[in-house]
């Protein structure tokens, strides 16, 4: 059972809280009101760190980006946006095609250079909870996927970015 433990902005989360059962309505409402969090993700005997970053209300003034712009202007830095559901296998394991999901045909990942990208074929009102995946890939993978205007396409399995932190957007969130 996937389980977080840490502190949000000087609160102790005390013991361990199923993300199964809390998931967007413990830990996230917390991180959007309190700074990011880096939380301890238990999957087995395997410990993995994810930062948990508040919610940034998508605005003209920040280019409708859910991340700081620390992140969002970072070249090596990029974005994938995925239903809330796939959040802790993506953490756990890999990012997978939608061929190798058995879901589509599409044999790539896709990832944004800016997180507002994302949102290019979800509408304006979000109908289903989704999460914003931050990566970051070195200079040497980034040799190696397909480079186009606003996102970049990894074809090879190999390349996996480093995660470094995932935002929540919940239901019926208007992009408009």
């Amino acid at each position: 059972m996937p389980q977080v433990k840490g502190t949000v902005e000087g609160i102790i989360l005390s013991g361990t809280i199923d993300l199964s059962r809390c998931c967007c309505r413990t830990i996230f409402p917390l991180c959007s009101k309190f700074a990011a969090e880096r939380s301890d993700i238990h999957s087995g005997s395997q410990v993995m760190s994810i930062k948990l970053f508040g919610f940034i209300e998508p605005a003209e003034e920040n280019r409708y980006c859910v991340f700081g712009a620390q992140l969002e202007d970072d070249e090596n830095v990029f974005f994938h946006i995925t239903h809330a559901s796939n959040k802790q296998a993506i953490i756990t394991n890999v990012f997978k095609s939608a061929k190798e999901l058995g879901v589509g045909e599409l044999e790539l990942v896709s990832y944004a250079k800016r997180s507002s990208e994302c949102f290019a074929n979800l509408g304006t009102h979000l109908q289903e909870e989704y999460v914003i995946f931050a990566v970051r890939f070195t200079l040497e993978e980034l040799k190696e996927v397909a480079v186009n205007p606003s996102d970049i396409h990894v074809y090879k399995k190999h390349l996996q970015p480093e995660k470094l932190g995932v935002v929540h957007l919940p239901k019926g969130l208007q992009l408009s």
